[in-house]
């Protein structure tokens, strides 16, 4: 099966949501990437940061669950504060997925306070970079097996999933939060597998 990863068609599917749906599909793709960040944080030895990330996350997480926003916290400037520059001393190959998966938690904040598919939309193709990202390396190492078809498909599949859930029903958000923090997706995967 080959999906096709078309940004418009997600936008025209994710534009009629209501908000909270919007929110929680990008929180799911964030959510998927976090295995990603941990993995940069573990390459530079610094612990200290996706804890940072993990707070912004789950900022998200409950206005999409609740409906009511933590007014102290900065989600969105939390989250691009811990994104790598590309000129950075200190970059090493996994900054690319700290980019994306920072960039992906910034976008979903951004979901919940414009209520746009277009943030939406940005989010969602962070998990789409990683992807690509990751079956190209060749820094991922003898135990990363992936082809790069199935990893950028495997991530279009996750977010088609996470879509139709929110298509169906916003009693369907729970299960979504529950499914995109599960050890079994293909970020976990690369996650694991990963060779620093």
């Amino acid at each position: 099966m080959t999906l096709a990863y078309s940004e418009r068609a997600i936008h025209d599917r994710l534009a009629p949501l209501g908000r909270r749906s919007k929110t929680a599909v990008a929180a799911a793709n964030a959510e998927r990437l976090f295995p990603l960040y941990m993995l940069y944080s573990r390459a530079v030895c610094d612990m200290s940061t996706p804890v940072v990330l993990r707070s912004a996350l789950d900022d998200v997480w409950a206005a999409v669950l609740t409906g009511m926003t933590n007014t102290s916290a900065d989600p969105y400037g939390s989250a691009l504060s811990l994104v790598p520059k590309d000129d950075d001393p200190t970059w090493v190959s996994e900054s690319a997925f700290a980019q994306n998966a920072a960039a992906a938690v910034a976008y979903a904040w951004q979901v919940w306070v414009t209520d746009d598919a277009q943030q939406a939309v940005w989010g969602l193709r962070q998990t789409i970079e990683a992807a690509d990202f990751a079956a190209q390396s060749d820094t991922q190492g003898p135990n990363l097996y992936f082809s790069p078809d199935a990893l950028v498909e495997a991530a279009a599949a996750a977010i088609e999933h996470d879509i139709e859930l929110a298509e169906h029903s916003a009693d369907e958000l729970l299960l979504l939060v529950e499914e995109s923090k599960t050890q079994d997706s293909w970020a976990w995967q690369v996650a694991m597998r990963w060779q620093i």
